[in-house]
């Protein structure tokens, strides 16, 4: 039955025979229509109805606009006190509420129907692993709620293996949390307090509560606790105290912000530690500060980063090293500027030296402006042009400075290059040249001095193409010549900062073939097989007395549960293995999946930032290089395993085995990480690290986790 936005329906067709509770029952009806705004259902199972009030103890149900209400005894009023109307609804015992979208158990339930407001006792509610609850939880119409004695846990239990008890809770409407006077309790014993926690709840399903137990070899063992302290809207920070038996007592401070579309963010570490065992005149005192920022345009085209790591000392970064506390910044500090218009771009970097043991080429700063791949009229011509300004200054660490020349200079560079597309039938030709022109301000003999670089090449390739009912087979030939003219100036008359300073003659030719095969079957993204057989001819090359020294090979093999990639290059002019790639991963199955790889690199490989770029071979003689650091002979054999014994149980385990490395000993390094689930949701994770410098590694880690 339904009049003017309320709908009752009364499950005892008998009492509804009955002439004068149809009496009283219309009368209320009308009290409904004459008062009602929006829809109230009642489904209560065998009502009793006194005056203006329909009571139940067998059962029912009150649903609203986002809302509803379950009960075993329910007691519904709707009256006039004192000219005000009152429509209150008392629910008790299997008591289930469901409002704003947020569900609540407890004990009694008071709650006004006009204000849409209410008091539970005993309640509880739930945010993704965790339970809130408390002794009363006082609901808004908004859909915010205070809780008084409220708690913190992810325990299912009325016996809870651990929880936060708290004064006062408080989460509103948009998600934000505050709870005041925070107990973290093991079972009944109180272990840390907290004046004040906020947070929003997308955060608060992060790990808010870490501990862990680490024993190293030397610094023995070490308990860690991580706690977050604050988080407000796109705010955290989190407080760590650490304890080295034999170093002393560590604290830390940790940020993280971040706007919710991700365009703004910013983590900082500030560490601090009273090293007891460091012998250093400037006391025990060490610290370390990170830094790491980043920010977007909100038309992407602009970009900012920023990074920070400060060390009080050398040994700093070894004796307290932390994997999850690192931001890897790697001992580096810059910052960098880049933007990206319709037609040119624009770059700037700044990165000064901050640690005095450190050697490093300052950037002081570094511009660069250039002009996106331009055709000149209707002639096909593309060109690219880029010009750079800078100051440089390589600094070395503390004491060692004292005996050597300084290396600074402004550094101006201009490069240019141009080529044309053509495209013969099948053939793809592509001809290009460039200059390149470099002016220092200062040389090793303390005068300007300027380089000229002129670059010459091309491209051939062409596809052959073979299609089969569920295959494509894909051949490419190509050859590439690239070559630098001789330098204006040798390579010794000027400083040489990085990889864009050391410019000599040379003249190099690639060719080879490529194979790429896609099955229908597969993603057909992805081929099947790539394969890439080719080698280099050169031509002047003081490290190789052949024309073509070397065959490379790689190829990669994909199915569905495994893939092999493999690197080969044959050095022809030692009649030896210059080095090897071999990678295998596979996924036996739900739970297992391995990995294993090899790598060897003979004392004819060379240390290079960059392996395609041939330069140092044309510069220096192999006798030279064969007997300096860039000789790289080694062998290296990586594992890695992960078994998953249940959905609770995991074990990864990683070995790192080297030998044959010139001048140093083989090494041997393997880390096990054991992980489970415990009771509400903490994971235990039990670790073993083994190193040559510390063969005895264990940790120990309680976390929260999702």
């Amino acid at each position: 039955m339904c009049w003017r936005g309320y709908s009752f329906e009364l499950c005892s067709k008998k009492t509804m025979k009955q002439p004068l509770f149809r009496l009283l029952f219309c009368s209320f009806l009308a009290a409904a229509a004459l008062y009602g705004q929006a829809e109230i259902v009642v489904d209560l199972k065998n009502p009793e109805f006194s005056g203006e009030v329909l009571r139940t103890e067998e059962g029912g149900v009150i649903t609203g606009e986002n809302l509803r209400i379950q009960a075993r005894k329910i007691t519904y009023t709707d009256q006039m006190v004192q000219g005000k109307r009152k429509q209150t609804v008392v629910a008790e015992e299997d008591l289930l509420l469901e409002y704003e979208g947020r569900f609540y158990v407890g004990n009694r339930l008071e709650f006004d129907l006009l204000s849409r407001q209410g008091t539970l006792l005993d309640g509880k509610t739930f945010i993704d692993i965790w339970f809130i609850g408390g002794e009363k939880i006082q609901l808004c119409d908004d859909g915010s709620f205070f809780i008084y004695g409220g708690y913190i846990t992810t325990s299912e239990s009325a016996i809870k293996a651990w929880e936060i008890k708290a004064g006062e809770v408080h989460l509103f409407p948009d998600g934000l949390f505050s709870a005041r006077n925070l107990r973290i309790n093991l079972g009944r014993l109180p272990i840390f307090w907290l004046p004040g926690f906020k947070s929003h709840l997308d955060l608060f399903r992060d790990t808010p509560l870490r501990f862990r137990l680490l024993w190293d070899k030397g610094i023995g063992p070490r308990l860690s606790a991580r706690m977050r302290i604050f988080s407000w809207e796109n705010f955290k920070a989190y407080a760590r105290f650490d304890y080295r038996l034999k170093l002393g007592p560590g604290a830390a401070l940790e940020t993280e912000y971040e706007t919710p579309d991700g365009r703004w963010a910013l983590v900082t570490r500030s560490y601090g530690a009273y090293d007891k065992s460091f012998p250093d005149e400037k006391g025990k005192k060490r610290y370390r500060l990170q830094g790491l920022g980043s920010a977007m345009s909100q038309d992407g085209r602009t970009s900012f980063h920023i990074q920070w790591d400060k060390l009080s000392d050398n040994r700093m970064f070894g004796d307290f090293k932390d994997g999850d506390f690192e931001i890897n910044t790697q001992k580096s500090t810059y910052l960098q500027l880049n933007h990206f218009a319709e037609n040119s771009f624009a770059s700037l970097t700044v990165r000064p030296n901050i640690n005095f043991f450190q050697a490093l080429n300052q950037e002081l700063p570094y511009t660069v402006l250039g002009l996106r791949p331009l055709s000149l009229w209707k002639s096909g011509i593309i060109m690219e042009n880029r010009v750079s300004a800078s100051f440089f200054d390589y600094v070395y660490p503390r004491g060692v400075n004292e005996f050597l020349h300084a290396r600074r200079s402004g550094r101006l560079e201009t490069d240019q290059w141009l080529y044309r597309p053509f495209h013969l039938g099948p053939l793809h030709f592509t001809p290009g040249a460039g200059l390149t022109g470099i002016f220092y301000t200062q040389s090793p003999k303390h005068h300007s001095i300027g380089q000229l670089v002129y670059s010459y090449g091309a491209k051939l390739s062409t596809r052959l193409y073979r299609r089969g009912e569920c295959s494509r087979h894909l051949i490419e030939p190509y050859l590439s010549y690239f070559g630098y003219s001789k330098p204006q100036a040798p390579v010794d008359s000027y400083f040489i900062f990085d990889i864009h300073d050391g410019y000599t003659r040379l003249d190099q030719l690639r060719f080879g073939v490529r194979n790429l095969l896609y099955l229908g079957a597969d993603d057909p993204l992805i081929p099947r097989f790539d394969g890439d057989l080719y080698s280099y001819a050169f031509f002047g090359a003081r490290s190789f007395s052949q024309t073509i020294p070397k065959l490379y090979a790689t190829g990669t093999y994909n199915l569905p549960s495994s893939a092999f990639q493999a690197l080969f290059i044959w050095n022809l002019q030692q009649n030896l293995l210059d080095s090897i790639n071999l990678r295998f991963l596979w996924t036996v199955s739900e739970t297992l999946a391995l990995g294993l790889e090899w790598r060897h690199r003979s004392s004819y490989d060379w240390r290079k930032a960059d392996h395609e770029s041939y330069v140092l071979d044309f510069a220096r003689e192999q006798f030279a290089l064969l007997h300096s650091p860039l000789s790289d002979r080694r062998d290296t054999l990586l594992a890695k395993a992960h078994f998953r014994f249940s959905s609770r149980w995991n074990l990864q385990f990683e070995a790192h085995h080297g030998w044959r490395r010139q001048e140093e000993p083989n090494y041997t390094a393997l880390k096990a990480d054991f992980y489970t689930v415990l009771t509400s949701n903490w994971q235990m994770r039990l670790s073993y690290e083994y190193t040559p410098y510390d063969p005895y590694r264990f940790s120990y880690t309680v976390k929260l986790i999702r």
